[in-house]
């Protein structure tokens, strides 16, 4: 018996068990009518029954959250991945290195199996896939351990998720196993985009996500699956392998995809047969890479970082590291790294420095380990670019300039224009804080602070939007009822040589932790209550030690450069000679993103 019509079986057999019906062996999916996308979500009541529908509470927050289960979810889809047989139980290569434990993500459920995880570095958030019944998770890495609800189970006939990615457009795309449907969402409020079937699907699974399309692997039918157009309905199927270098055999083929940053080349791994292929985009070419003796069965979710691929074996609860080749012909290397924190562990995301590693526990059908959980691991070393090299080493050289003059005082003089408010530290030491408080609407002056100081210093500054409420409005009820606007600039003088040592710009480090709205048309309604309809919001605590010198702040994305016409500086700005390169700074959204953190370290 194959290892489908095996899994099949178990289910319906299960299903008896419970009292419920036989499950056909053909998947039959019923479409579940559009719902609202729920709302505010911090993490459902782990204590709450199986039969109850998760409830939210207030943290990351689409609209609105269904008040009863769908009622037409089919029970007898079987909805996990297909799981390769025998499932080893964590690394048996007597070479593997241990990664070492890091942090774990729970989420509340005791149905959830999660499988894909996607990224978003321009907002900090990973959004988290359900294949027990399609409930989509958001997490922030600096956010609380507990992941929130982004799109409840069922929504949009959703009933099973595999695959996810984010897009440059900040779309979130999710693949739909065993239903042949492909699912777009805005990550901003929850909505969907747009839905595609892929007519006569096996079990779509995976994609890579290129400047002009979507490919999606097909676990089961030897066809890779594209989608070009938001608006077009059905998934393409792009490229048949029927006679190609990858043979389509009864079990688990394609699985994981990635692609080049030109999106010229795609990568695959073959499940059951342990070989990576390439795929020329141009061409539709096919050949396998030829990647030695390096045991590649199980493979599962993959990461390409320039040309390090890192592929998960999902049973052999282990990560695999390999060498490419510039034309992605030869794979060598093969290194092999594990962690405590695996169980059963299918794909990952990369952060800047670490993994996300999603724990399926495919291997405890029925019996899971609860609470589910996302690792956060240290990712193992890659080979980087020489331009990256260079970069480390001129880093080192300031760092040793910087312990050379470690101990020598200087004197600082800070300047900063803000709309509306900041306050300025060294360290944990303030420095300076807007002297008009944050609850005056209009608040539009420079402030001017000196200090001593040894190099290297580390800056930190809280920077503050005026609003009204959690809304993110300003004016409330009022004929100008608006969403404020942001915008930070300052400079660092060295009074001791008279140079301009750091000014605001890219080498900033920055995160939101409060955003408001979260759709923007809640600015037009006419009682706009925090929490409710389009007035969504977001909020996370202030990472933990976040102004010590030796936090890590590389989850935090580079700061977004707004220009001088965008944010519209007003009385005080002009108080001071700003240094040429000094530039206007926030979170991506002038107008929802109303607090921001940022750290700067300042050498010599």
């Amino acid at each position: 018996m194959n290892q489908v019509k095996q899994l099949v079986l178990i289910l319906c057999l299960f299903l008896v068990a419970c009292g419920t019906e036989s499950a056909d062996p053909e998947p039959v999916i019923e479409e579940v009518p559009p719902t609202e996308p729920p709302a505010t979500v911090a993490a459902p009541d782990p204590t709450a029954t199986p039969t109850e529908e998760p409830t939210a509470t207030a943290t990351i927050m689409p609209t609105e959250v269904p008040t009863e289960a769908p009622t037409d979810v089919p029970t007898e889809v079987p909805t996990l991945e297909p799981t390769p047989e025998p499932a080893v139980l964590g690394p048996v290569d007597d070479n593997a290195a241990n990664i070492g434990t890091g942090r774990q993500f729970t989420m509340a459920g005791d149905n959830v199996y999660p499988e894909g995880v996607s990224y978003d570095p321009t907002t900090g958030n990973f959004y988290v896939s359900a294949t027990g019944d399609g409930t989509l998770f958001v997490g922030n890495v600096n956010g609380p351990d507990e992941l929130a609800v982004f799109s409840g189970a069922g929504l949009d006939g959703r009933t099973t998720a595999v695959g996810t990615k984010v897009d440059a457009d900040g779309n979130l795309w999710v693949a739909g196993g065993a239903t042949g449907q492909i699912f777009v969402y805005d990550t901003a409020d929850g909505s969907l985009v747009a839905s595609f079937t892929a007519p006569d699907a096996g079990f779509i699974n995976d994609m890579a996500i290129t400047d002009d399309a979507v490919y999606f692997t097909d676990s089961w039918n030897p066809i890779l699956w594209r989608v070009t157009d938001l608006a077009q309905g059905e998934a393409e199927p792009w490229l048949d392998f029927t006679g190609s270098a990858i043979n389509y055999v009864d079990g688990l083929n394609l699985n994981g995809i990635v692609a080049t940053e030109d999106g010229s080349t795609l990568i695959v791994v073959h499940s059951d047969e342990g070989e990576l292929y390439r795929i020329d985009v141009a061409t539709q070419a096919v050949s396998r890479i030829d990647t030695g003796t390096i045991p590649l069965t199980f493979g599962d979710g993959m990461v390409l970082i320039d040309n390090t691929i890192y592929v998960l074996r999902n049973a052999w609860w282990e990560l695999v590291e390999i060498q490419l080749s510039e034309d992605y012909s030869v794979g060598t290397g093969g290194a092999v790294t594990y962690s405590e924190l695996f169980i059963y562990p299918t794909t990952l995301a990369f952060t800047g420095n670490t993994f996300l590693v999603v724990n399926s526990q495919f291997n405890n059908d029925g019996l899971p380990e609860l609470p589910f959980t996302i690792a956060q691991i240290p990712a193992p070393n890659f080979t980087v670019t020489s331009e990256t090299v260079v970069e480390v080493e001129t880093e080192t050289e300031a760092v040793t300039e910087t312990e050379s003059a470690a101990g020598q005082a200087s004197t600082f003089q800070l300047e900063a224009w803000a709309d509306n408010w900041f306050a300025a530290y060294l360290g944990e030491e303030l420095i300076v804080e807007d002297s008009v408080s944050i609850t005056t609407e209009r608040s539009f002056n420079s402030e001017t602070a000196t200090f001593e100081a040894s190099y290297p210093l580390q800056l930190n500054f809280i920077l503050k939007d005026f609003i009204e409420n959690n809304t993110g409005l300003e004016y409330i009820g009022q004929n100008n009822q608006q969403m404020g606007d942001g915008g930070f600039i300052m400079q660092l003088t060295d009074l001791n040589s008279g140079e301009v040592v750091a000014v605001s710009n890219s080498d900033f480090a920055c995160i939101v932790i409060h955003e408001a709205p979260l759709d923007k048309s809640c600015e037009s309604e006419s009682n706009p209550v925090a929490g409710e309809g389009a007035c969504g919001f977001a909020i996370f605590d202030e990472p933990p030690g976040w102004q010590s010198a030796d936090y890590d702040d590389s989850f935090w994305s580079a700061t977004t450069i707004h220009d001088s016409a965008a944010v519209d500086p007003k009385q005080g700005y002009d108080d001071i000679s700003w240094d040429s390169s000094a530039e206007f700074v926030w979170g991506p959204d002038l107008e929802t993103n109303n607090t921001i953190l940022c750290r700067v370290t300042v050498n010599q």
